[in-house]
């Protein structure tokens, strides 16, 4: 329905929140593709109301421990079990995540499986306005999806300033890399050990998790609301001067 409708014009333009979802249209006829957009996602950057450890407390995570976190959708595609194994194999690290989904009680099996009940915690959804504060909480944002169209949680993290290891996929590369260099460590989700290293790396060095959080702060203002705003206003204002007697018909292509 979506590649008739878009072909035939009942979409007056087609927005894509990534060039990475772009790409994967480049199989639909051109009528589709000559009316589809690339308008990355933008996010209004919020601030905690909480200190680091004001957030420990809040969200009951270890005061004094090195912990990792995630926020996402318990579901397939965003892979939390491979950061359950990554845990397993550092011992002393901690990881929380964020998000409700259908893979909940198997989460909680298998964390009960490989014996990490007292090192992650399943913290279940939360309002939008207390996710600054879990990211306030946490030493290190991982993001192991296996396909996303722009994570809004990894922009997120950015504009918290988190050092960030994610996964090796078209969207995270086009979120991480820029002229200035990557903001984050991009890494396959292949290997376990990988991530073992790369994040014992991190936990070791407090300078390098200095650099990787100065550079994804840097990185985030590419991916302001404003810029995304305006972008919108330019293509409904093209769009409505080149169809002033049906007005412009948008249609969201998100992640």
């Amino acid at each position: 329905m979506d590649k008739l409708f878009g072909s035939v014009g009942l979409y007056s333009a087609n927005v894509a929140v990534s060039h990475s979802v772009f790409d994967s249209f480049k199989s639909h006829p051109a009528p589709y593709l000559n009316r589809l957009r690339v308008i990355q996602n933008g996010v209004a950057e919020r601030r905690p109301v909480m200190s680091k450890s004001e957030a420990r407390g809040h969200f009951g995570l270890s005061p004094e421990s090195f912990i990792v976190g995630t926020v996402g959708r318990l579901s397939q595609e965003k892979n939390h079990e491979f950061l359950f194994q990554v845990v397993h194999s550092l011992p002393g690290v901690h990881l929380a995540i964020v998000g409700g989904g259908e893979l909940e009680a198997r989460y909680r099996d298998r964390v009960r499986s490989l014996g990490l009940m007292d090192r992650v915690r399943l913290l279940g959804p939360l309002p939008p306005e207390q996710v600054p504060n879990f990211l306030a909480a946490i030493d290190v944002f991982l993001l192991p999806s296996k396909f996303e169209g722009l994570p809004i949680a990894l922009i997120e993290a950015m504009q918290a300033g988190l050092p960030i290891i994610a996964s090796d996929i078209p969207s995270v590369r086009e979120v991480a890399f820029s002229e200035s260099g990557a903001a984050m460590q991009v890494l396959g989700t292949e290997s376990v050990d990988t991530w073992v290293q790369s994040l014992r790396s991190l936990r070791d060095d407090s300078a390098a998790r200095m650099r990787l959080s100065e550079a994804a702060k840097r990185r985030s203002g590419d991916f302001g609301i404003e810029r995304m705003a305006y972008e919108y206003l330019d293509l409904v204002g093209a769009v409505g001067e080149a169809n002033q007697d049906l007005g412009p018909t948008l249609r969201h292509t998100a992640d």
